[in-house]
């Protein structure tokens, strides 16, 4: 029984070990973009190619944002498909806000998708302001100075700036919308990011697990009968 279970979880994660995309190593703690927030840029967001060897599940995603020294900033989190220069379609994960805190120094700000995606296709990982109309502040996120992310750039987009609209990550593909960070007067090709990718789940191993586990329950049932 336990053998099956433990066969189950090993065959459900051999395929391929996972994958995370980040230049966090190469990012120097220091150099910054800055006016992401209410009274600023929205927007920001860098793009990923999935990985081709398996491992397709986005199981998180992770940006280092300044603190905002004032009031904190509301935002939401978001992955959608790009096709080069702009977003395709709805987000394929939205979630709820969170706040980007007041203290001093960067910290990491991570979101949990798990979601799969078709591998080799190119998608924008952002965090938005829109749709939370906070009162007028911004702040800094981590950024580099070089290329650190070859497959991919740093992309904003002012739709929406220096208002308190309603609109959300949702309304962000219209034409236009997004400019490339290399594009700023002193040029920030890439954001200070990570994204860790995983594999799907084997049917085989989830199969071998589920009757693991009804082989227990049964156990356990043929157990309590006896008492």
């Amino acid at each position: 029984m336990r053998r099956l279970l433990l066969l189950g979880a090993m065959i459900g994660s051999s395929a391929c070990a996972s994958e995370i995309l980040t230049n966090s190593p190469a990012w120097d703690g220091s150099t910054s973009v800055f006016g992401w927030g209410a009274g600023g840029t929205p927007t920001y967001g860098e793009t990923v190619t999935v990985p081709t060897d398996g491992n397709n599940v986005l199981s998180s995603f992770t940006f280092d944002i300044f603190g905002t020294g004032g009031a904190a900033i509301r935002f939401g989190a978001y992955v959608q498909d790009w096709n080069g220069t702009n977003t395709i379609g709805v987000p394929r994960f939205g979630d709820a806000a969170q706040s980007v805190a007041g203290s001093a120094g960067a910290a990491a700000y991570t979101f949990y998708p798990n979601i799969t995606l078709p591998a080799g296709v190119t998608e924008i990982l952002y965090f938005s302001v829109l749709a939370f109309p906070d009162p007028i502040n911004a702040t800094s996120w981590g950024a580099t100075s070089t290329v650190t992310n070859a497959d991919g750039g740093f992309f904003f987009s002012n739709v929406g700036a220096g208002s308190s609209s309603t609109t959300s990550g949702f309304a962000l593909e219209s034409p236009g919308a997004w400019s490339a960070g290399s594009s700023l007067g002193a040029p920030r090709p890439n954001l200070a990011f990570s994204a860790t990718f995983v594999p799907e789940p084997s049917p085989t191993g989830l199969a071998l697990t589920g009757i693991g586990m009804l082989a227990a329950m049964r156990r356990r049932r043929t157990l309590i009968a006896r008492a």
